[in-house]
């Protein structure tokens, strides 16, 4: 991501993305500092086909509110938090940087209306080629463009592909 001036964030697709050397370094870091949370990859890194902007994004699924809590006091203890004012009581997201690239983490109680949004379209993209498609055809439009207008179109697109599943598929 590049600043595109006046304080606004670009967005950027990377032309490659080493997803293996930034999973080594982040996952057992991310599993020591979370604990009893599953750490899952929910980006585009980890979707063959798909285009990323070249960060890793993970969730720490969460069980309950004692483990949620847990797991953002961790994070906060070793990642910058992202978005604060976005936070509810069942996510948070977290940024670092390291010597194997960037990651994204967000804390998400499982269950919770943000697992189904994160796991149900990532599981879409996993199982449904045309999804990929018509979603990285929307990174390509955006790419270059303000980070702010390509957070909107994917929030309506995820919205829109979610409703025409019918909601979140079932977990696998």
């Amino acid at each position: 991501m590049a600043d595109a001036g006046e304080g606004q964030e670009t967005f950027l697709l990377s032309p490659s993305a080493d997803t293996s050397r930034r999973l080594d370094h982040w996952l057992p870091l991310l599993r020591l500092w979370t604990g009893d949370c599953p750490v899952v990859e929910v980006g585009s890194t980890g979707i063959p086909g798909l285009p990323t902007k070249g960060d890793l994004d993970v969730a720490a699924m969460a069980a309950g509110t004692t483990t949620w809590q847990h797991a953002v006091d961790a994070l906060h203890r070793h990642l910058a938090p992202h978005e604060p004012q976005h936070w509810s009581p069942t996510w948070a997201s977290f940024r670092g940087d390291g010597p194997a690239g960037d990651v994204g983490v967000h804390v998400v109680s499982e269950g919770s209306d943000e697992d189904a949004y994160l796991r149900g379209f990532r599981a879409l993209l996993m199982h449904d080629p045309a999804v990929v498609a018509r979603y990285r055809a929307l990174k390509t439009r955006h790419d270059g463009g303000a980070m702010a207008a390509y957070r909107a179109a994917k929030g309506r697109f995820v919205a829109a592909e979610l409703a025409a599943h019918d909601g979140p598929p079932a977990r696998s």
